[in-house]
């Protein structure tokens, strides 16, 4: 099949097709959103490994009040304030530690 003849015959057949409807607005209007918004606060973990890791975290870090993105570790050989790293070098990098566990030995 030579293309003139190719294109020919798709402009064919989308001249068949109905038509869209006119401006996104109006297509907009027509279909219905399925998702709701929610409340994030009630959301809850069921048992299993994110719920075991969550509580794990909870266990030596805790949020500071009234402070977005602050946090303090608990139970550390040095306690320590953390704050988004950007707010300290006005870059965005990850940073990692050992943290020491209760009753596990310092190695």
């Amino acid at each position: 099949m030579e293309r003139r003849t190719f294109i020919a015959s798709g402009a064919a057949v989308a001249a068949t097709l109905p038509a869209w409807p006119s401006g996104a607005a109006s297509f907009r209007a027509e279909v219905q959103p399925r998702a709701q918004p929610f409340d994030v606060a009630r959301v809850r973990l069921l048992a299993g490994p994110f719920l075991d890791a969550m509580m794990v975290t909870a266990s030596w870090i805790a949020a500071q009040p009234g402070r977005p993105l602050e946090f303090r570790t608990t139970g550390q050989e040095r306690d320590l304030d953390l704050v988004p790293f950007y707010r300290l070098m006005d870059e965005r990098y990850g940073v990692y530690w050992r943290i020491a566990r209760p009753g596990a030995s310092r190695g």
